[in-house]
This record gives C-alpha cells, structure tokens and sequence, in this order.
C-alpha cells in the first residue's frame, strides 16, 4: 500500500510499469506547484479578486465543484444562444435583449 506506482508512459513506451523508485518518490513529495504572474494585470486585479472570490466560497466546497458550476454556466448560457439564434444569427433572429447579459 506504500507503493507508488507508475502510469504515465506506460502505453508510449518511455517508462517500464512498476513501483516508483524511492528517489523519484521522494522528489515527488517536495514537488510543489509555483504560477508565473508576468502581467501587470495579475498582480493588480486578478491576485486581489480571486483572493477575495476564494473567501466567498465555503471551505467544504470542493475546487472541483467549483470548476463544474462555471463549466455549467457556460453550457446553460450557450444552449441558450443557440435555442433563440438557431443560425447564430442573434440580430435576424429578434433575440432577446437579455440574452446578451448571459453570454460574455
């Protein structure tokens, strides 16, 4: 149950299937994720406006989840551009004027 096993590259051919060798293990739990912000617009709207949007979450909510609400989202409000533009012609077709407010 210790063991770690290998998956990955295992159908390409690069990697033989087995447990993972105690260096590589160990190298694997130090790995810790960094992100880049390059852009002036990280560090200035979007650090501070996830920062505040994460502690509107509740902490039982999954990040997962969270990705499937906004995936949903944008399902919904695509399904609805093409229920009333059918031809994705939104003018011709006399759309609702809401409609514009679901999709950005």
């Amino acid at each position: 149950p210790d063991e770690a096993f290998i998956t990955r590259g295992v159908m390409a051919g690069t990697m033989k299937p087995g447990p993972i060798p105690a260096d590589r293990l160990k190298r694997l739990h130090e790995y810790k994720h960094v992100s880049e912000m390059e852009s002036w617009l990280d560090n200035v709207v979007m650090t501070p406006f996830w920062n505040w949007a994460t502690l509107q979450m509740p902490e039982w909510l999954a990040p997962n989840l969270i990705t499937m609400l906004g995936n949903s989202m944008n399902l919904v409000a695509s399904g609805l551009v093409m229920w009333h533009c059918p031809g994705l012609d939104c003018i011709e077709s006399q759309a609702p004027a809401w409609l514009f407010f679901c999709v950005p």
